[in-house]
């Protein structure tokens, strides 16, 4: 499954509504390094990340998983500039802030947002691993290996934005409801680089991380959207 990456810009998304304060909403993001062709592409901007966009209130707000040099897969958030047709269209963006809240966490009511302080939000928090074998079913082929989160590790994230007057113009909670991590190894020829020297199998592995988030907006007053 390749990743999709959604053109910065986008306004056809429909406007996020939400039912009740318990029902939150379904984000999911696919990174899949099959897309990368070379080692000197594995951390290019173009692929590295998988992107999605989504209207909140008027707000077009982006949403990033990427994967950094460290091995570690991020979460970051961009909320779009909602007046100006040309800057969205420029990919322009205003800053969020984002902060990571350890534990196990079902539903994005659960978090006491309100209680974390200025200095604890930063502009990126990392995502749990997905290192729990899941036992293999039938159909599996025998070179693809899938992972899945520790049941325990299901952290929150707190996203807001910030204007230039430093208030909280809106913001959202995410929970992590499941992260699956398929590894598939495939044999690829390697050239020698060296006449008469005959190409040698390599093993090439392959992630595709898929990560799907529960998400909650709330508004400058900090009351859940409803």
């Amino acid at each position: 499954m390749a990743a999709v990456v959604l053109a910065v810009g986008c306004t056809d998304k429909p406007e996020y509504n939400a039912p009740g304060t318990d029902t939150p909403q379904v984000l999911e993001l696919v990174y899949d390094t099959a897309q990368i062709t070379s080692a000197d592409k594995m951390f290019d901007q173009t692929l590295n990340r998988v992107d999605d966009i989504y209207r909140v209130n008027g707000q077009y707000v982006k949403f990033t998983m990427y994967l950094a040099q460290d091995g570690v897969f991020y979460l970051t958030t961009s909320a779009l500039i909602d007046d100006d047709e040309e800057a969205i269209a420029d990919g322009k963006m205003l800053d969020c802030e984002i902060v990571k809240v350890d534990g196990n966490y079902s539903n994005p009511t659960q978090v006491n947002f309100k209680a974390i302080a200025d200095d604890e939000y930063t502009w990126q928090a990392d995502l749990p691993e997905a290192e729990v074998e899941k036992e293999p079913t039938a159909e599996q082929p025998e070179n693809v290996t899938i992972y899945e989160e520790t049941p325990e590790d299901h952290p929150a994230y707190v996203v807001r934005y910030k204007d230039s007057e430093g208030v909280v113009k809106f913001g959202f909670v995410f929970t992590v409801e499941s992260i699956v991590l398929t590894q598939t190894v495939t044999l690829e020829e390697m050239p020698s680089g060296k006449p008469y020297v005959d190409p040698t199998l390599e093993e090439v592995y392959n992630f595709n991380n898929s990560v799907t988030l529960l998400y909650k907006a709330f508004d400058e007053n900090g009351n859940w959207l409803n």
